[in-house]
């Protein structure tokens, strides 16, 4: 009778381990994608005195957040220097755009400007819905590259591409430590 039992259930067990297995397991929410401000974390800040080719305005709601609207072929501000020593090398922010970006960033030490040679480029792909996407890039390479060591003082001249009439919204950019699985 043992043999009749095994042969019997031992098919039905196959079939609930497969059927398991096809189980999907709801994906983790990504923290990335979450607009809480986080107390812990110094967004960067954009220096408004220092805007070309742009109009840029800041929220009323999320001092994080800013709508870029270019107006010549050079469109750039400065972010501020870091009040803290930069802990992480994954660039990341949510945003909008009506046209995709090559946006850039020239890496500044503390008390210097941008200077050529010591930039990155990096694609923000178009986003023209209604919805915040979030952008990310590991930018270690980049940044040991440049010798930009994200020092108290340090910053960044961001540029956003080279034409004029893209709107850009854009808001909670920060760098974040990379996760192990990135």
């Amino acid at each position: 009778h043992m043999a009749e039992f095994l042969a019997y259930y031992g098919d039905k067990a196959d079939h609930y381990e497969e059927e398991a297995a096809a189980e999907v397991t709801p994906e983790e929410p990504d923290p990335d994608d979450d607009p809480t401000i986080d107390p812990k974390v110094e967004y960067f800040t954009f220096n408004l005195g220092t805007v070309n080719n742009a109009d840029i305005t800041q929220s009323e709601e999320n001092q994080y957040e800013y709508t870029i609207e270019t107006t010549g072929g050079d469109p750039f501000v400065a972010v501020n220097g870091f009040e803290k020593e930069v802990t992480g090398t994954v660039l990341v922010f949510h945003y909008q755009t009506t046209a995709a970006v090559n946006a850039e960033f020239f890496w500044c030490d503390a008390g210097g400007g941008a200077a050529g040679g010591r930039e990155t480029f990096f694609d923000i792909p178009k986003n023209d819905t209604e919805e915040w996407k979030t952008f990310k890039s590991k930018l270690e390479v980049a940044m040991a590259e440049h010798n930009w060591a994200g020092n108290v003082g340090d910053c960044m001249r961001f540029d956003f591409g080279s034409t004029a009439g893209v709107t850009i919204k854009i808001r909670n950019i920060h760098f974040r430590a990379a996760r192990e699985d990135e």
